[in-house]
């Protein structure tokens, strides 16, 4: 089961890299966009489909929000899965690793929502 775990945790890993790559770099061009066959708009929930072939646009903002959902989300997940999954086949050693590992990219995940959270100049709902 280690190496189950290790060789998964190598590969998202090289994923989660490359990804917090792009997303540092659209979130430093500020007339950063994103073309796919959807685009959101203030009132859906989920993705609105526009013109006759479902082309649309994300733009900056919607983008920014778009990464920082996946930012916020993706990684707990991820540390759910990797301790609750595999955590139950590691002996106590390997539990221990991996409460370290997990201590570690918590922060590097935290600074990155932040960073991207100011990049992206999200304003945040504090007041009621």
């Amino acid at each position: 089961m280690r190496a189950v775990r290790y060789g998964y945790n190598f590969i998202l890993g090289l994923g989660a890299l490359w990804l917090a790559y792009w997303s540092l770099k659209w979130a430093l061009e500020p007339k950063s966009t994103l073309y796919g066959p959807w685009s959101v708009d203030q009132w859906s929930i989920g993705p609105s489909v526009y013109g006759p072939w479902g082309s649309g646009t994300w733009t900056h903002e919607e983008l920014g929000k778009l990464l920082i959902g996946f930012w916020a989300l993706g990684p707990p997940l991820f540390f759910w899965f990797d301790w609750f999954w595999l955590g139950l086949y590691a002996d106590e050693t390997e539990r221990e690793i991996a409460k370290h590992t997990h201590d570690l990219s918590r922060n590097i995940w935290i600074a990155l929502v932040a960073i991207l959270t100011v990049l992206f100049a999200i304003n945040l709902p504090l007041e009621h």
